[in-house]
């Protein structure tokens, strides 16, 4: 078992130090450690790629770590990336995230909807059936019919931020 003083020495090196490489050379012990690798995630979201298997499958970890940058994508676990609660959680905060979902789930409403929501420019990523659902690509009309058929819950709150944008017939 490692000290504490060791790894307030480590933790105060990873915060003057960008550098992934001091990251990836760690022992595994501490790419396992939750305070470590947060802190390391912190400084670059890249490093999530060294930290150890056991975090890795950390929803949560891999949460804020997709939301803090979305280069990471491709890091994170396959069970997360092909999730569609997991997806939906992620481009909630980054729409942007849609373009880099897998083409299974590019049809999937919920995440459209989502990620539409935070970026209206995702609907060019929209599968051929969504984007013909949508009719003219007009991202609020798809909003409108999909809260009109009642097919996400009824409480979203984007309902004033559309018609603030666009006058909508609810």
């Amino acid at each position: 078992m490692k000290s504490s003083v060791d790894k307030e020495i480590l933790l105060n090196i990873l915060k003057t130090s960008e550098n992934i490489d001091l990251f990836s050379t760690l022992d595994e012990y501490w790419r396992d450690d939750n305070d470590i690798v947060k802190e390391a995630l912190k400084i670059n979201p890249l490093m999530y790629e060294h930290i150890s298997e056991r975090l890795k499958l950390d929803r949560d970890l891999a949460l804020s770590t997709i939301k803090a940058d979305i280069n990471t994508h491709r890091m994170i676990a396959k069970r997360f990336r092909r999730n569609k609660e997991f997806l939906i959680d992620a481009v909630t905060e980054n729409g942007k995230l849609f373009a880099n979902i897998h083409k299974s789930f590019l049809g999937v409403k919920e995440i459209a909807y989502f990620a539409l929501k935070h970026d209206p420019s995702v609907v060019k990523h929209f599968s051929y059936n969504l984007k013909k659902e949508i009719g003219k690509n007009d991202p609020f009309q798809f909003l409108q019919s999909y809260m009109l058929n009642k097919e996400l819950n009824a409480e979203i709150p984007l309902v004033e931020q559309i018609n603030s944008s666009k006058k909508l017939k609810i």
